[in-house]
């Protein structure tokens, strides 16, 4: 019976394949979310619902950067906040000096103590994986009509990650432009209120857009839950293209013409069957895909960083491919993996000299959800460089996979 089974499945794929081939069938989307409304929801939001954080884009060269605060502390609110450490990264971030960070304050509009304030941090814990493990946080609570404030104690105040993140608790929702307070002069700030109380009429000047969440989407009234994956499709294709040039030198890639023109040539010629047989292969990996969705969420912010600049400027690739590692630590912690510990990098390390021994301890310790390149891109340069082509490579493919994207519509 069972090569029965194994010929119907065979079967089942030609005619699949073959329908694809025809064009009869378009998988273009496909609930990755599993019916998690405030996943879905919550990603709509800051991607199609409210304009793009970073306004016109953020340069390699620009000090500007992105202070999102969210006002509520239900899930949705908790998942808008997660949407956003996944999509805002940025090539002006100094990972030596920690400057340019993206912040993003989470509101709890009518906390009583500090212990509401903790309350809310554990509960963005439950739903970011290890992310708050490694990022700089704090919690702090305003009260006396935000003269008076009391302090949790904070992380750590170095971190390798790029976000940054504030929890705050208040008693007086109309002192709101008193718990603002960007890391810089050029902040640009947006408020995401899913708090129902209208803060908006506490606003002062300076923020750069407020959005308040429909009543309608926070009870969660669409039923339609497919997100269009076409470019989470060409992405898988790029790492793919990454893995067959494992010999290559890094210092190599920033050969960008060359390279530019090869993944243009891929994104252009791979077909429709080729691309799709591709995805299907992840059809039970679940955070595969994920993966590929979240880079390829941020194919848009890519496109306005380099809109104004020019392939051959000095360090503009470079910078990119740095905030494309910085973006995959945030999705990789979100995702529950977890850096090595001490122990495990010194053993790793001691392995270099014998790759097959390298290549088993590797496996072995990602089988257990802890990564190597879980690290700063000058740490990762150091003991994993080979990996920085994947961001290399992303980065060059963004033009490209937005342009087929629109032409496959």
């Amino acid at each position: 019976m069972k090569w029965l089974l194994n010929i119907f499945r065979w079967i089942l794929n030609v005619f699949r394949e073959l329908l694809y081939m025809l064009g009869w069938i378009k998988p273009d989307k496909e609930d990755l979310f599993e019916g998690n409304r405030c996943k879905f929801f919550a990603r709509d939001i800051v991607l199609n619902q409210i304009k793009p954080l970073d306004g016109e884009g953020i340069s390699y060269t620009s000090e500007e950067s992105v202070h999102a605060v969210v006002i509520g502390c239900d899930e949705l609110s908790l998942y808008i906040a997660r949407q956003i450490a996944l999509v805002c990264h940025y090539p002006n971030f100094n990972d030596a000096v920690g400057k340019y960070r993206t912040v993003i304050t989470i509101v709890h509009p009518s906390a009583a103590n500090l212990d509401d304030v903790k309350a809310l941090k554990r509960e963005f814990e439950s739903v970011t994986g290890n992310l708050l493990k490694e990022a700089i946080w704090c919690c702090k609570y305003y009260y006396q009509n935000g003269n008076a404030t009391e302090w949790a104690e904070g992380s750590k105040t170095v971190s390798f990650i790029d976000v940054r993140f504030e929890f705050v608790g208040v008693d007086d929702i109309k002192q709101l432009h008193n718990y603002i307070a960007p890391d810089n002069s050029n902040a640009k700030v947006s408020v995401i209120d899913n708090s129902g109380l209208n803060a908006n009429t506490s606003l002062k000047n300076g923020v750069y857009q407020y959005y308040a969440v429909p009543e309608g989407v926070r009870e969660g009234k669409v039923a339609d839950f497919g997100i269009d994956i076409r470019r989470a499709q060409m992405v898988s294709m790029v790492y793919e293209m990454g893995t067959c040039l494992n010999s290559i030198c890094v210092s190599d890639m920033f050969e960008v013409e060359e390279y530019r023109n090869l993944v243009d040539i891929l994104c252009a010629r791979a077909t429709r069957l080729a691309i799709c047989r591709k995805w299907n292969k992840m059809s039970t990996d679940i955070n595969g895909k994920l993966s590929n969705l979240f880079c390829a969420d941020c194919i848009a912010s890519k496109l306005r960083s380099i809109k104004n600049s020019s392939w051959s400027s000095y360090g503009m690739l470079e910078s990119l491919a740095r905030s494309e590692h910085a973006r995959w630590n945030v999705e990789k912690l979100t995702l529950g993996f977890r850096v090595y510990t001490a122990e495990e990098s010194y053993r790793y390390e001691r392995l270099f000299a014998d790759a097959a021994a390298l290549r088993r301890e590797r496996a072995r310790l990602k089988g257990e959800k802890a990564h190597i390149d879980l690290c700063s891109c000058d740490d990762l340069m150091r003991i994993d460089p080979s990996s920085f082509k994947y961001d290399c490579l992303l980065v060059m493919a963004a033009e490209s996979i937005a342009e087929r994207v629109k032409d496959d519509k």
